[in-house]
C-alpha cells in the first residue's frame, strides 16, 4: 500500500507525527526519504516540529526499534542544495533523544534559522501552501522570507533585480548593489530599494509596506505606466516615488494612491515570522481572514454585525480554536465546530 503525507490538510505538528508514524511502521524508502527532506527544508518550523514529535514519541517507547534516518545521506540524495542541521549525532532517531531531547531541540532552534535554500537560477518561481513558510537566498545575496499561502517570481540578471509578488506576503533583506536597484512589484505599485529590509503584504485591493531598515521608494500606478514606456529609466527612479524610512509603513491602493500610516506598528507587521497574529482594533472579519491564511480549518462568520466588531489581541497563527474559545465567552455568540470549519454566528 502506498503511504502518503497529506501535508496540505494537516497542521505542522500533525504532519510531523505522520512522518514519525511512517518511520515506526517500516524503514523509509528512497522516495519517502526525499519527501521527508523536502518537507524539513520548507521551514525551520518543520524541523522543530519533527524533533519535538520524535522526542515525544520516544518518551512513549514508540520508536525504540525504528530504522534511523541519516540526514547527511538525505541531503546528498536531494537535488536542491541545503545547509545541513548542525547536529552532532550522525542520525536522527527519536530514541536517540531520550534524556537529552530538550538540549537537542534548543540547539536546533538556534541553528535552524540558518537553514536557507541557495538559489542559483536567475528566473525562479516560489510558492507556499496554507500554513507553510519558506526562506531562501537569491543569487545576488538577498534573502526572501515567504509567508503562508504566498507566491513570487524572481528575475535576477546582470542588469536588474526584479521580484513580482503574485499573492500573499514576503519579507525582503536586500543585498546592496547601487547598479541594480532591488524592485518588488505588487498589484499596481513598485517598491524600490538599494539595500534595506522591508515587508510587503498584498491584499485584494491594496498592498502594505513596512520598512524595517534603510529606505524604500514606493512608485504609484501612474509612475509604473510611465516606466513601461522607457525601460532605461527604471534604474534611476528612486526619488520619483514616495520615499519611506525605517519604522514607517504605507498602504498603496489598487488605484495607485499611496497613504502613509500615521501610527505604524512594525512589530505587528513582522509578527508572522514568529507565527503570531497581532491585532489592534481590527474587525473580526479581518481577524478571521488572517487566521484562514494559516489554517486548513476555516473560521466562518455568518453575521455582518459580528464581522464588524473590533478586537485588540495577539494569537498563535496556528490556533484558530483560541479565537473561537475567546468569542464563545460572549453570550450573544454561538460557536459551532465542524471538522474543517468553525462557524461563528449570533444567537
Amino acid at each position: 500500500m502506498k503511504r502518503q503525507i497529506t501535508k496540505q490538510k494537516n497542521t505542522l505538528s500533525e504532519q510531523a507525527a505522520q512522518w514519525i508514524i511512517m518511520m515506526d511502521d517500516q524503514p523509509l524508502q528512497l522516495l519517502e526519504k526525499e519527501q521527508l527532506l523536502t518537507w524539513l527544508r520548507l521551514s525551520p518550523l518543520h524541523i522543530d516540529e519533527f524533533l519535538l514529535a520524535s522526542a515525544m514519541w520516544s518518551e512513549l517507547d514508540g520508536l525504540d526499534n525504528v530504522t534511523q534516518v541519516n540526514i547527511e545521506q538525505l541531503i546528498a540524495e536531494a537535488q536542491r542544495p541545503v545547509v545541513p542541521l548542525n547536529i552532532r549525532q550522525d542520525t536522527i532517531s527519536p530514541s536517540s533523544f531520550r534524556g537529552r531531547w530538550l538540549v537537542g531541540i534548543a540547539a536546533t532552534l538556534l541553528v535552524s534559522v540558518a537553514v536557507l535554500f541557495s538559489i542559483q537560477s536567475d528566473n525562479t518561481h516560489f510558492s507556499t501552501a496554507v500554513g507553510e513558510q519558506l526562506t531562501f537566498n537569491l543569487s545576488d545575496g538577498s534573502i526572501v522570507q515567504l509567508n503562508t499561502d504566498s507566491e513570487i517570481e524572481t528575475m535576477i540578471t546582470e542588469n536588474k533585480r526584479e521580484i513580482k509578488l503574485l499573492r500573499g506576503e514576503a519579507m525582503f533583506t536586500v543585498a546592496k548593489d547601487a547598479s541594480r536597484p532591488f524592485k518588488v512589484i505588487s498589484n499596481s505599485i513598485i517598491i524600490q530599494a538599494l539595500g534595506t529590509q522591508f515587508n510587503v503584504y498584498q491584499r485584494n485591493n491594496s498592498t502594505s509596506v513596512a520598512v524595517i531598515e534603510g529606505r524604500v521608494s514606493v512608485l504609484s500606478k501612474d509612475t509604473v505606466k510611465a516606466l513601461e514606456t522607457n525601460t532605461n529609466v527604471i534604474a534611476n527612479t528612486f526619488d520619483k516615488g514616495v520615499v519611506f524610512t525605517a519604522g514607517e509603513e504605507v498602504i498603496a491602493l489598487q488605484s495607485g494612491k499611496i497613504t502613509r500610516i500615521d501610527t505604524p506598528n512594525i512589530e505587528k507587521s513582522v509578527a508572522w515570522q514568529n507565527r503570531r497574529l497581532v491585532f489592534q482594533r481590527d474587525t473580526l472579519a479581518t481577524i478571521t481572514a488572517e487566521f484562514n491564511r494559516y489554517n486548513q480549518r476555516k473560521l466562518i462568520i455568518l453575521n455582518d454585525e459580528i464581522r464588524s466588531r473590533t478586537l485588540t489581541a495577539t494569537f498563535n497563527a496556528d490556533d484558530p480554536e483560541s479565537l473561537a474559545s475567546f468569542l464563545e465567552r460572549d453570550d450573544s455568540i454561538e460557536v459551532i465546530r465542524q471538522d474543517q470549519k468553525i462557524i461563528i454566528s449570533k444567537l
